[in-house]
């Protein structure tokens, strides 16, 4: 088996259409499928032999028979190796509310099945695992709306009596993605090279448009007569009659039942189909169900809606017989189910098995800024630096109204509303002086009385005192990011301009400061007067 990796650099927005969503847009899967690079070569091979592909022999090794594979384009991490990211195991689970919390693997051996009491999948759709950590990834997101022109294109806009909006949201330019092809000789090797090495090729919808520019880097092509390349890191090991393995899928499943319908599970009589697996037992499942389609180019046909298994679904199974080391490797370089020159079907054995827990690492996409702006001069720099400060502004505003009210108060019957409306006033002041030392200052001991300063240490916010919150927010106005959960690498940015920078702000610290503390206080006025 020959493996090609290929490193794509994005340079447009891609628009690989998922299907669902609302009618009026277009949303597109976090990754570059297989079908798009198998399209992409068909077309250029069509245009230098001007052969029918399906009777051809090179084009029917090359895109029909399965000999060659063309597998999904997932993001790389950030190592020196760039390893391709996989799909986010679906066994795995968190604590809600704590995104940074361990991570709990439900397929494994030892695994804790109570450990989190309202447990959660993760929500990035990428991962790669280092030791007993794990990198989780999201793809950037593009989002632009465009306008249909009018029927008459000599008007050539839209008019009250036709043109409608609507919504692009896609892959965001400047990310690296990466993708192998998998072929069972060197027949074509040529022509895939010839086609992909070092250039730019269009990939997706809306090509015309402005979408689709993606540049293409081959790596050293990987020879393995045993078959022994694997997606995942690590060498396979036997596995014994009547052990426990798993069977992660690594991206979407197509497969029949019985009954010769698309399934969107796993039964005993597909288990049983499968050479390697036959009589095993399915023991346990953590999957779900999606639907894909996908269109002909050559008929502007779309393909016939198909139910899948989403990758990532793990199968908890056991062997009747022994599973060999070849038998493992040789099932993984197979792949399972229907379209498997598409990148469908691809399957790992013991992936992570080990690992019943993990910590999470987030990984800010890895980007190629080579072919974006360095810099920006005049009116365009002053314009980004706007538009960044009011998206970074519109970003805290809602993240502390939520915080504001998802505080837990105990005030009702410990603290008059007269204080409260005192130390308001204070706060109030300070925002339109800045002086945060002020409020500090008022509610020190040698400033507030006695029967003030008890109410004050009688209330609670959480498990602590009222007294006490408020002077550790004040003494470290830093600390207001962490506590309303910002997150840095989701910080607006436009080309060059960023906004992180701003949260080395000690102004925009303090502001932000004085307005949590000024809108607990008039939450916790409100709830005094109501009782």
């Amino acid at each position: 088996m020959i493996v090609l990796p290929i490193t794509l650099t994005l340079l447009d927005p891609i628009l690989a259409t998922s299907l669902g969503g609302d009618p009026n847009s277009n949303t597109t899967y976090p990754f570059i499928p297989g079908s798009l690079l198998r399209g992409a070569l068909a077309g250029y091979f069509t245009q230098q032999n001007s052969v029918d592909l399906p009777v051809d022999p090179e084009a029917k090794s090359l895109f029909f028979n399965g000999h060659t594979c063309f597998l999904n384009a997932y993001p790389v991490d950030d190592s020196e190796a760039q390893n391709r990211m996989l799909p986010t195991p679906l066994a795995w689970r968190q604590q809600k509310g704590v995104p940074k919390g361990r991570i709990h693997n439900w397929s494994a051996d030892d695994a804790d099945m109570d450990s989190p009491d309202q447990p959660r999948g993760l929500k990035s759709p990428f991962c790669w695992p280092a030791d007993d950590h794990v990198k989780l990834c999201e793809p950037l997101r593009y989002f632009n709306v465009h306008n249909r022109r009018a029927e008459d294109r000599k008007i050539g806009r839209a008019t009250e009596e036709s043109g409608a909006l609507f919504r692009y949201e896609a892959i965001a330019p400047h990310q690296l993605f990466k993708s192998y092809i998998l072929m069972e000789s060197d027949t074509g090797l040529a022509v895939v090279q010839d086609f992909l090495e070092n250039r730019t090729v269009l990939l997706g919808g809306s090509r015309g448009a402005g979408y689709g520019r993606v540049e293409v880097h081959l790596g050293e092509t990987i020879d393995t007569n045993d078959r022994s390349w694997r997606e995942i890191s690590g060498e396979p090991t036997a596995i014994a009659a009547g052990s426990k393995f798993t069977l992660t899928l690594l991206s979407d499943l197509i497969i029949r039942d019985e009954y010769g319908q698309y399934a969107d599970h796993l039964t005993a009589e597909m288990i049983n189909r499968i050479s390697e697996l036959a009589g095993a037992e399915l023991v346990d499942s953590f999957k779900q169900a999606a639907i894909v389609g996908g269109h002909n180019k050559k008929w502007s046909l779309p393909l016939a809606q198909t139910v899948v298994i989403r990758a990532g679904s793990v199968f908890v199974l056991k062997p009747k017989t022994p599973l060999t080391r070849q038998a493992i490797l040789s099932l993984e370089a197979r792949g399972l189910g229907e379209r498997q020159t598409e990148g469908f079907g691809r399957v790992a054995v013991n992936w992570c098995r080990e690992q019943d827990t993990l910590w999470p690492e987030k990984l800010v996409p890895v980007t190629n800024t080579a072919g974006s702006p360095n810099t920006l001069e005049g009116e365009s720099q002053k314009l980004a630096k706007l538009m960044v400060s009011r998206l970074l502004q519109r970003k805290f505003d809602r993240l502390l109204t939520d915080k504001i009210f998802q505080i837990n108060l105990g005030v009702r019957g410990r603290i008059k509303a007269s204080q409260l409306a005192r130390l308001r006033l204070v706060v109030r002041n300070a925002l339109t002086t800045g002086d945060i030392k002020a409020v500090a200052l008022w509610l020190s001991d040698d400033h507030l009385k006695r029967r003030a300063r008890d109410q004050f240490e009688t209330a609670r916010i959480g498990p602590d005192r009222l007294r006490d919150w408020l002077l550790q927010q004040l003494t470290a106005p830093r600390q207001i990011w962490e506590t309303l959960g910002v997150e840095r690498d989701k910080l607006p940015v436009i080309g060059p301009v960023t906004s992180a920078e701003r949260l080395e702000d000690d102004a925009l610290a303090s502001e932000y400061t004085l307005r949590l503390i000024d809108g607990v206080l008039a939450r916790a006025g409100k709830e005094v007067k109501e009782q």
